[in-house]
């Protein structure tokens, strides 16, 4: 085989359980596995190339690229990086045979038509210019020239068989920092922006309600949201509040008696009672999509 061995090779994934947690894989190279029966497990030990902060562990039927440790020797060390994703709208899962292998030259698939230019799907991926790390499903974490972006569900997914993604316009979650070349209202440089349905301000500390914001697994679980959602105080509308206190505070300052121990004057009564209505008797006063603990 010397001479004939190519130093980068591409393979698929048989198995990525690392009983040591080193992240490990193996990878079915053809010839050399060949006498290995497919469906007996190969040795975990392809090493990753990308560091531990980088994590991705290729799913089993993904393909990869395999580095040898020396060029000619199919037997030698192996490293790998991967998973090989042929296009964007392909992360979630796409078979070594089904797509990963269309960089190959003789590869059984070609790529499939640009995702960039499905207009249904503009903004649901980075655009070229820009800095990404990219979710298997529906999350990224985008880098622009001037804002850092967060997000969560942007991405819509219709059907992973076919690989059909739009762009979600109703109900996305993300968090933009920006930093604004031309001020805005004056002398605003910088803002800072929390987008979603519900939005919600939790304290690890605060106890009513009581919200368990440390699971290991979700940190925060679904169960535990809808108790934030259903039990934890509402956010007041600031200029509302304010406007309904100086009311109150001109007709405490200003009310008169008709006669002593007499209650307030009526058209005192009515301004405070109509200034209170709305907001604290329909809860106009308080909003719907923040809350806190």
């Amino acid at each position: 085989m010397e001479g004939k061995v190519s130093g980068v090779r591409y393979g698929y994934v048989v198995n990525n359980i690392d009983d040591t947690g080193a992240d490990r894989i193996a990878v079915r190279l053809i010839p050399e596995d060949n006498s290995t029966p497919y469906n007996e497990d190969l040795e975990v030990d392809a090493i990753p190339l990308l560091p531990k902060m980088f994590r991705v562990i290729p799913k089993i039927g993904e393909g990869v690229f395999v580095f040898l440790a020396t060029s000619n020797d199919g037997y030698s060390q192996r490293h790998y990086i991967g998973p090989v994703v042929s296009q964007a709208h392909r992360m979630y899962y796409e078979p070594a045979q089904q797509g990963g292998d269309a960089y190959q030259r003789g590869g059984k698939k070609d790529f499939d038509v640009n995702p960039y230019i499905n207009e249904e799907a503009y903004g649901a991926y980075p655009s070229l210019d820009d800095i990404a790390i990219v979710g298997r499903k529906n999350c990224d974490i985008i880098i622009k020239n001037d804002d850092i972006r967060i997000r969560a569900g942007v991405k819509l997914v219709d059907d992973y068989e076919t690989y059909k993604v739009s762009f979600n316009r109703q109900s996305p979650a993300y968090i933009k920092l920006k930093h604004h070349s031309d001020a805005l209202d004056g002398d605003t440089k910088s803002t800072a922006a929390v987008v979603a349905d519900k939005i919600m301000l939790l304290s690890n500390k605060s106890v009513e309600p009581d919200v368990n914001t440390v699971d290991s697994d979700d940190l925060l679980t679904d169960e535990e949201m809808n108790k934030v959602i259903q039990d934890a105080y509402r956010l007041p509308y600031g200029e509302k509040l304010v406007k309904l206190l100086k009311t109150m505070i001109n007709v405490f300052c200003t009310h008169t008696h008709d006669y002593s121990c007499l209650p307030p004057n009526a058209a005192f009564i009515e301004e405070i009672r109509a200034a209170s209505n709305e907001p604290l008797e329909q809860e106009k006063l308080l909003s719907d999509t923040i809350r806190i603990n």
